[in-house]
């Protein structure tokens, strides 16, 4: 058993251990845990209750009444304890990155292709860049602000879009005659109009990959709006 001076030193860290995951410990890695935190002696009772370590973020002091812990002081403190866990798990969810690409240059086929190369079009502008994380959409556009006079050289700034502000996707295939492998999905982010944003140019994804990312950011958006609640159903 771990002497106090030890419990005291790991008792704030819920990533001790092997397993660094605390949503994949097993009964037996929350005993441990337990035993760091100085609380070894509610073992038996979270093992009769089948709390694995994808349970401890969602316990509530009624919780932790209902499973037997009668000491007010430490339920408190386990409540603390499981509460350093799920602001660990939001933590992770939210900046966790779900899908990353450049965008696809030539979207409309051959003909797209021969106009940007006798233009330059790819030696001057850098593909935009997107990456989606568990709390925003992160997305690189041309800065006006920083035009180059003789527009051969395009400024480019990365504008952060917070999934809260997201109220749905779309996705389509713009159809060339012949596309040569050329073309692109195009995935088109709409934004609550109320808050008075920018509109979202759309996304040029790879070619039959446009609703895979349409619901992959959709899907981000959902876990983004449940995540308050609940949080504050675990309070």
């Amino acid at each position: 058993m771990p002497s106090n001076t030890e419990m005291h030193d790991r008792a704030g860290s819920p990533t001790a251990g092997d397993d660094a995951d605390p949503a994949s410990w097993s009964a037996s890695r929350v005993k441990t845990w337990l035993e760091e935190i100085g609380m070894y002696q509610y073992a038996p009772c979270f093992a009769d209750n089948h709390i694995q370590g994808k349970v401890l973020a969602l316990l509530t002091e009624d919780h932790l009444r209902e499973i037997g812990v009668k000491s007010v002081g430490h339920r408190v403190l386990l409540f603390e304890k499981c509460h350093e866990i799920r602001r660990a798990a939001v933590h992770k969810m939210r900046n966790e990155v779900l899908w990353e690409s450049d965008e696809q240059i030539y979207t409309g086929g051959c003909d797209d292709w021969a106009f940007k190369q006798c233009t330059c079009y790819s030696c001057r502008v850098d593909p935009d860049h997107y990456k989606l994380t568990g709390s925003a959409l992160y997305l690189s556009e041309v800065d006006a602000s920083k035009a180059k006079g003789c527009n051969c050289q395009v400024s480019k700034r990365t504008r952060t879009i917070e999934l809260a502000s997201i109220t749905g996707t779309s996705d389509y295939f713009a159809h060339s005659a012949c596309d040569c492998g050329c073309a692109a999905d195009v995935v088109n982010v709409e934004l609550k109009g109320s808050l008075g944003l920018p509109p979202v140019a759309p996304l040029h994804v790879a070619k039959g990959e446009g609703r895979r990312i349409s619901d992959l950011i959709a899907t981000a958006v959902e876990k983004n709006h449940l995540a308050p609640a609940q949080e504050a159903m675990a309070r």
